[in-house]
């Protein structure tokens, strides 16, 4: 249909809810968010502001894009108004002494209802309740490997964090692991809400396909 050319590396992509716009990042020496009215894919709308992942709330309306975190603190996740393109708000690491953050948020996303919005930034886990805008404490999760991708079900009452071990199925409302689906070297999920499927791909062995629930 159209080869865009985007004058940078891409770092993640996505589509609006409603379908009607694709968005793209980058993160390298020229950062930018780009957009596109589907159809329209010669007219390239830039927003200056870099991101190295981005998620789009299940309403729609809202774009939530991870960012480079560095010092002592940060902003992790922005939030923008897809109406009008600005930030609407920042949910950043609290600074800490003695602790530096040089890394970036690697995965974001929402859960079904909106109510959560969860990033991986410096190989931690991070999520907020976003009824009353504050952070969920994970003290409590214990994980064998760093995570790689994170993803919610059942409307946003589970959140699956994978690692190369496996997948944790966590209740995000008190933080806490409910079980774990093991998977040695696994490299990426794709969830099926609907039906609570969860398929994980392996460096060494075939797609797997489980069903979960509580």
């Amino acid at each position: 249909v159209a080869a865009i050319d985007f004058g940078d590396i891409i770092s993640d992509i996505t589509f609006s809810q409603d379908g009607a716009l694709l968005i793209a990042t980058s993160a390298g020496e020229n950062a930018h968010i780009s957009y596109w009215a589907v159809g329209e894919w010669s007219s390239t709308h830039i927003v200056p502001s870099s991101a190295t992942s981005l998620a789009v709330s299940p309403a729609g309306g809202i774009l939530a894009t991870g960012n480079i975190v560095m010092g002592s603190g940060g902003p992790a996740v922005k939030i923008f108004d897809l109406s009008t393109w600005q930030p609407t708000g920042l949910f950043g690491l609290a600074a800490q002494p003695n602790k530096v953050y040089v890394g970036m948020a690697s995965d974001v996303a929402f859960s079904r209802d909106g109510r959560y919005l969860a990033c991986i930034v410096n190989d931690e886990p991070r999520l907020w309740d976003l009824s009353n805008n504050t952070e969920v404490s994970l003290e409590r999760l214990v994980l064998a490997e760093p995570p790689l991708q994170i993803e919610f079900a059942e409307e946003g009452s589970l959140m699956l964090l994978l690692t190369s071990a496996g997948v944790s199925i966590l209740d995000p409302a008190e933080g806490s692991v409910l079980g774990t689906l093991e998977k040695p070297l696994a490299q990426s999920m794709a969830v099926d809400s609907a039906n609570d499927v969860v398929a994980i791909r392996s460096r060494t062995s075939p797609v797997e396909i489980w069903h979960f629930s509580r």
